[in-house]
């Protein structure tokens, strides 16, 4: 009884934590979704809110970063409410730009809508009048990226991330401290580690479904389910990427296939195909418009491999402790993946620096760009899964499991921190 108690009471401060985490996160994004994605418009012509004696010959829109054209890029809705006809739409890296052939006076609204360079969606409308404002459309505010959208880009992040930690962490775990601690009884404590990796493959194809979907929230003038629409975003470079992701999955399930039949040496090709699915994350993310990319696609790539063979390792810790014919091991699995473990954090920590380097423009950043405001939160929030680590390694055997619990629980809050975080523009 005593014990039961003794559990309530170490689990009791994880709730709070664990809301007061989500609260943070949601307050400091809650305001930001507006401008979440990557490309962010810096201007137009004409500009937001102007009134022109003439018409505008062209609307033209400049962005942050290069930008790729998706469905009608942009759309114009005359002071009537109807939409004027649509011209040839033309895309030059950073700018974006459509003819326009408007007599009417009063107030236009302009729709528009592209794909950023590390592939997430932004769109967004403004207003701009000819002769004096009025119509339909006087008083209309601006408009940016859906919340809808965010939350959605948020979870299919979240899947994608938990999806690599089980199937490649768990591959890790298995090839790098299984193997060589449980020579003997490898067969037994194989089957777990493989429910675990198809999980994880189960999760990272849900993660693609749930990406298109977001993919198309985002964006506006359909719905979210207009399948004209989504095949649309599929030929995209979002939907390159997409493509890749859900390969590489498809290519882990058939080497796992294999590796169960009992070829070690297909144990490994899997977390080759691990490293490249980061490379492919990385090539699709913040990276891609680093000064420096090469260094950032890096220490990205190593970052999410770190992420991933911590948490992996550390569900297949959890999963196989509890087996009969893993008592006589613990010791050795212990040891060695304390070692993996520990590599993983020096990792994640080492490259969170250099990724913060990259992305932030100067310290304050920290504190003024929400962006900043989660990084921070996701470094104070490492020391959790730390703490946990270090009072396990004081316990007695019975009592470490619930401390590798809480250690876990920790590391999908940072998962979830870690999603927020791709789906805010990087400062930089």
């Amino acid at each position: 009884m005593n014990s039961q108690h003794g559990g309530r009471r170490q689990y009791g401060f994880v709730l709070p934590i664990a809301l007061l985490l989500a609260s943070l996160v949601m307050f400091l994004t809650g305001k930001a979704h507006a401008q979440a994605l990557h490309a962010v418009l810096l201007s137009s012509s004409p500009a937001e809110g102007s009134v022109l004696a003439h018409s505008p010959s062209t609307v033209r829109l400049w962005f942050s970063e290069p930008v790729q054209l998706v469905g009608q890029s942009i759309t114009i809705f005359a002071p009537s409410g109807d939409a004027i006809r649509q011209e040839t739409i033309q895309a030059r890296g950073q700018e974006i730009s459509m003819p326009l052939q408007a007599s009417a006076e009063g107030t236009y609204l302009v729709n528009w809508q592209v794909i950023s360079e590390d592939t997430d969606p932004t769109s967004g409308s403004f207003t701009f009048s000819i002769g004096h404002p009025g119509g339909a459309w006087a008083g209309t505010v601006s408009e940016s990226t859906s919340a809808t959208g965010f939350w959605l880009q948020i979870l299919a992040h979240l899947l994608h991330f938990l999806g690599y930690a089980l199937s490649f962490g768990a591959l890790a775990f298995l090839r790098l401290v299984v193997y060589p601690a449980v020579p003997s009884q490898r067969e037994t404590l194989q089957q777990p580690i493989w429910r675990l990796v198809n999980l994880g493959i189960l999760v990272l194809l849900l993660a693609e479904s749930a990406a298109l979907i977001a993919q198309s929230a985002s964006l506006r003038g359909h719905a979210i389910f207009d399948i004209a629409f989504l095949v649309t975003i599929l030929g995209s470079s979002f939907g390159r990427v997409l493509a890749l992701r859900l390969g590489a999955a498809l290519a882990l399930w058939i080497l796992v296939g294999i590796a169960q039949q009992g070829s070690k040496r297909a144990v490994t090709l899997p977390l080759v195909l691990g490293g490249i699915l980061a490379f492919i994350d990385s090539d699709a993310s913040h990276a891609i418009s680093s000064q420096m990319a090469w260094l950032a696609l890096l220490a990205t790539t190593l970052h999410i491999t770190a992420m991933g063979v911590w948490l992996g390792g550390l569900i297949a810790l959890l999963t196989l402790w509890r087996l009969q014919a893993t008592k006589a091991y613990r010791n050795v699995l212990l040891l060695r993946f304390g070692a993996l473990a520990l590599a993983s954090v020096a990792e994640l920590f080492l490259t969170g620096i250099v990724l913060s380097w990259l992305h932030l423009t100067q310290a304050t950043d920290l504190f003024t760009t929400s962006y900043g405001r989660v990084l921070g939160i996701k470094a104070l929030a490492l020391c959790l899964p730390l703490l946990f680590a270090i009072l396990s390694n004081w316990q007695q055997q019975p009592s470490r499991k619930r401390w590798w619990l809480l250690e876990t629980l920790s590391l999908l809050g940072m998962l979830a921190l870690a999603a927020t975080l791709v789906s805010l523009p990087a400062p930089r």
